[in-house]
């Protein structure tokens, strides 16, 4: 029998999109009192429905970002507009005039929630503008129509980016302090996201001076891994591997993202990934995603096993009523 590599300090394991749906129906929202507001009076009637879903990260509606003088009390410094869409449903039509006066650092998202729409392509660049608030001391506010699935994908996006969460992590985090539901395409494209982090930090990690040896011997591998705790996840170098997207805004990938619970998707409820018997080879576990066609694949053992040198087993256990059930809908 093969056996199980000690992954290195701050890798983690990426989120299966079913986790993510299993997240939404199990974790209740704590929604916590917002400070500033009257006392006995609505946080909708009085226009300040955003709550701190990470320190100095606030989530909300419309009502809340064209609250101006709320978010003047309140120390907003930045604000991130994910439903700032040219075309479509639902959009929140403010702008940086709209905080010029306030002194309001502005970004506006053209981005509909809709299933087609590609909402990984600005994880990068969000990610990068709620850095920055932060590190220069901002406040900011992430908005869409309703505060539940535009800007809660983004701050995801930012939480798996910047922090190293996973995406079940940053989902779990949001719900406990909003009902946030990113639609079932933008899950998808998390679930997606994240697996892309961990390849690229992998093949980081593997990069380093310290994995260069082909031994398989316990000193080796805690040589890596004391390595690794030595370089930071924020560092320039680590940052780099994920300066691009995942998905393109083609009319392939539009129609490949829709999420409608269908039985084309496997169930991926019971799929278990086992060892195999190994010689001296490292054996890590990684699930694997579903696809909708052939030519939209996501990362697949074989993939993983050739560009790393990892054996990599996925074997799917089905009851036999588990292709006739139907799927969760969100």
């Amino acid at each position: 029998m093969g056996h199980y590599c000690k992954l290195p300090k701050g890798l983690k394991l990426p989120s299966d999109v079913e986790d993510l749906k299993e997240i939404l129906l199990n974790v209740e929202p704590r929604l916590q009192p917002i400070p500033l507001i009257r006392r006995h009076v609505s946080r909708f009637v009085d226009g300040a429905d955003m709550d701190e879903v990470y320190p100095k990260l606030w989530l909300g509606d419309c009502d809340a970002a064209t609250n101006v003088a709320y978010l003047q009390r309140h120390g907003i410094t930045h604000v991130l507009n994910a439903a700032d869409n040219k075309t479509g449903p639902a959009p929140v039509k403010t702008g940086p005039d709209f905080y010029k006066e306030a002194k309001i650092k502005y970004l506006g998202l053209d981005l509909i929630d809709l299933p087609f729409a590609n909402v990984a392509r600005h994880f990068v660049a969000t990610a990068e503008f709620l850095d920055d608030a932060l590190s220069t001391g901002g406040t900011v506010l992430i908005h869409c129509r309703q505060g539940r699935s535009r800007s809660a994908s983004i701050v995801i996006g930012f939480l798996m980016i910047k922090k190293n969460f996973t995406a079940g992590e940053a989902l779990k985090r949001l719900r406990e302090y909003r009902e946030v539901r990113p639609n079932n395409s933008f899950l998808q494209q998390i679930a997606d996201y994240d697996l892309q982090l961990f390849r690229e930090r992998l093949a980081y990690y593997r990069s380093l001076p310290s994995s260069s040896s082909s031994s398989s011997s316990e000193s080796d591998s805690e040589s890596i891994c004391e390595e690794v705790e030595k370089e930071s996840l924020d560092s320039d170098s680590f940052k780099t591997v994920f300066s691009e997207p995942i998905l393109t805004d083609t009319a392939d990938s539009r129609e490949q993202s829709i999420l409608d619970d269908s039985d084309e998707y496997e169930s991926c409820h019971e799929r278990k990934i086992r060892e195999q018997t190994l010689s001296e080879s490292e054996t890590i576990y990684i699930p694997k995603r579903p696809s909708t066609n052939d030519n939209y694949e996501f990362a697949s053992c074989k993939e993983l096993s050739a560009e790393f040198s990892i054996n990599l087993v996925i074997d799917y256990d089905y009851d036999s009523d588990d292709e006739s059930s139907d799927s969760n809908d969100f």
